[in-house]
């Protein structure tokens, strides 16, 4: 991108660009008062995969939001960052002993700060692992927290292709603990291994009809694969028998 004429794909690339420099300064603020924030959502995906920025970009995937987890004992630090860098906390959220989600808005940016636990059409447990990872939740909490929704949608795609472009979790030898935490948490919860697995296989359909990247179907077929043959748990097993025949086996989100 060495051109000087502003196309539609640079302006895009330009403003994902300023909300990564943003998250990253509201991180390092925290980090400064011995706090910690972490990124998940598409700005994640943005830090993680540098190499697939352009590409992106070309793809029309604008950045809205930056989101951010943390543990609950650092929310007095975050806010207080958040506040004297000029965001203002939106009235839904005020109430301070709020565990759910804050959102904090400033110009043409929001900022949405949830804790502990990723609670959304599945709930993924970070908790422990927060701290595993610089700037970001590890590689495996960021594709679980895609494959989590049960309405998937082009930047949710978008995402998921460049995060399987960049980090080959089922074939690389050097992520076998992010796919060992994938299994372990899929295999342990059946309603949420039935959405990973439909999102999967849809995602393979997106990426067929769009003439993307066969090495990410094919990284996709054998995470399906391990998934198919890795052992349950009696926890998954009960649930299976629970939720099989039901219309609805996801959270409800607003």
């Amino acid at each position: 991108m060495n051109s000087n004429i502003l196309t539609l794909e640079k302006i895009i690339f330009l403003k994902n660009n300023n909300f990564l420099l943003e998250a990253k300064n509201i991180v390092d603020n925290v980090i400064k008062k011995n706090g910690i924030l972490r990124l998940y959502g598409g700005v994640a995906v943005w830090a993680k995969c540098p190499e697939q920025r352009e590409w992106l970009a070309q793809k029309g995937r604008k950045l809205k939001d930056i989101d951010f987890i943390s543990t609950y004992k650092n929310i007095k630090i975050i806010r207080d960052v958040l506040l004297k860098k000029g965001y203002n906390e939106t009235t839904k959220f005020q109430n301070f002993t709020s565990h759910i989600r804050r959102e904090f808005v400033k110009d043409e940016i929001l900022v949405e700060l949830i804790f502990d636990k990723l609670n959304y059409c599945h709930t993924i447990d970070v908790h422990n692992r927060i701290k595993n990872d610089v700037l970001t939740l590890p590689i495996s909490d960021l594709l679980l927290s895609k494959i989590q929704n049960i309405r998937l949608t082009d930047s949710d795609y978008l995402d998921l292709t460049a995060l399987l472009l960049k980090y080959k979790i089922v074939s690389d030898i050097t992520l076998s603990e992010e796919l060992d935490r994938i299994v372990s948490v899929l295999c342990n919860d059946w309603p949420f291994y039935k959405t990973a697995m439909i999102n999967s296989e849809n995602f393979i359909d997106w990426l067929r009809k769009n003439n993307m990247f066969q090495e990410v179907i094919n990284e996709t077929k054998d995470l399906i694969s391990v998934l198919k043959k890795s052992k349950k748990t009696i926890k998954w097993i009960i649930q299976s028998r629970i939720y099989r025949n039901r219309s609805i086996w996801y959270n409800l989100v607003e």
